[in-house]
């Protein structure tokens, strides 16, 4: 049997008191892309911040190739072989475009074939090569979002996470970004998306989990029928019995 990338079992994350993942399990297969959707509120970015181990007080097991990564810091984490593209893209907005995508450079096991990824990434996303000398903070937001997906691939990480990709973007850049997404895909890498734009999501991943109140509550496969439906019954669903204890 095929070890998963990411095993999750039996993952709490709670803020205090107030539990805003409760007990979830998933794991994702080489070159799988996962989407996790739901409705803000309902758990997906603390978990992915609890598999990344940027947050503290978490209960459960999290392995990232068959070995646990629970406990481990940020940068520890990346270093074994993942990436995460954070919701808000948080680049280095003093920096060059440049010096950004040296930085995700950093957390590579070796720098072999640090050009060749550079390269890939710059085919992605031709307009960050127009702008290697710009300040990055001087980036419209979608260009600042295509510079902070290229600097998780130049760390050539195992698995890509991404928080929300398409947040705030316009539809044209949108379409950049699910094009982009699907030439990785095409190179074998396994993808973890989170997202609330779901059904464009949904359509594109290979499985996907719809969280609500810090709970799996439907799981499908892209060749599913009557998923549109489905969906919206469990965000709709969510919305009607949320009593606000969860985290988004």
């Amino acid at each position: 049997m095929t070890t998963p990338v990411l095993s999750v079992e039996d993952l709490w994350v709670r803020y205090g008191t107030v539990p805003a993942v409760r007990g979830i399990s998933f794991d994702v297969f080489p070159g799988e892309v996962i989407a996790i959707l739901g409705p803000n509120g309902a758990g997906k970015t603390s978990t992915l911040s609890a598999v990344m181990g940027r947050l503290g007080r978490q209960q459960g097991t999290i392995e990232f190739q068959g070995e646990s990564i629970a406990g481990l810091s940020p940068d520890k984490v990346a270093r074994c072989g993942m990436a995460l593209v954070p919701e808000g893209r948080h680049i280095f907005g003093d920096l060059t475009v440049s010096e950004n995508l040296q930085l995700g450079m950093v957390s590579r096991t070796t720098q072999q074939g640090s050009d060749e990824d550079l390269g890939w990434a710059l085919d992605l996303f031709p307009i960050l090569d127009d702008f290697m000398g710009r300040q990055a903070g001087l980036l419209s937001g979608g260009q600042q979002q295509q510079l902070a997906i290229a600097r998780a691939l130049v760390a050539n990480p195992e698995l890509i996470l991404l928080d929300e990709p398409s947040l705030g973007l316009a539809p044209s850049i949108i379409d950049i970004v699910f094009k982009a997404l699907d030439s990785i895909r095409d190179r074998g890498r396994t993808i973890v998306i989170v997202e609330q734009r779901a059904v464009r999501t949904a359509a594109f991943a290979d499985r996907s989990f719809v969280i609500a109140n810090g709970e799996i509550r439907l799981t499908f496969n892209r060749s599913d029928e009557g998923l549109p439906e489905d969906i919206a019954s469990v965000y709709f669903g969510a919305q009607e019995s949320s009593d606000g204890d969860s985290a988004s």
